[in-house]
């Protein structure tokens, strides 16, 4: 994992998130979203300003991994709810009660 010390603005914060790992985000973000990663990426980098000479600012290229892993987060989380939901009523269409 790619560390690297944040700014002097940003106090004693490291940045874990390196380029290499936020597109694997951004690749992960784009399988469980079904939009496609180049918009995904493009997106990103316009909200962060990854574009031009802070390409490679660590502090926004970290915020922006931040960014995609709560997109993740949430779309995962709404995955179990569905399948969770779709158990449920798969179980009561078989005459199966449902565990809480």
């Amino acid at each position: 994992m790619e560390t690297r010390p944040a700014e002097t603005d940003q106090g004693k914060t490291l940045n874990t998130i390196g380029r290499d790992r936020l597109y694997r985000l951004l690749a992960i973000w784009s399988m469980l979203s079904g939009v496609p990663e180049d918009a995904l990426r493009c997106q990103t980098e316009t909200m962060f300003g990854l574009e031009g000479e802070d390409a490679d600012n660590p502090v926004r290229v970290h915020a922006a991994g931040e960014y995609v892993l709560r997109m993740n987060a949430v779309l995962l989380e709404k995955g179990a709810r569905v399948s969770a939901a779709a158990a449920g009523a798969y179980m009561r269409a078989m005459g199966v009660k449902p565990e809480e």
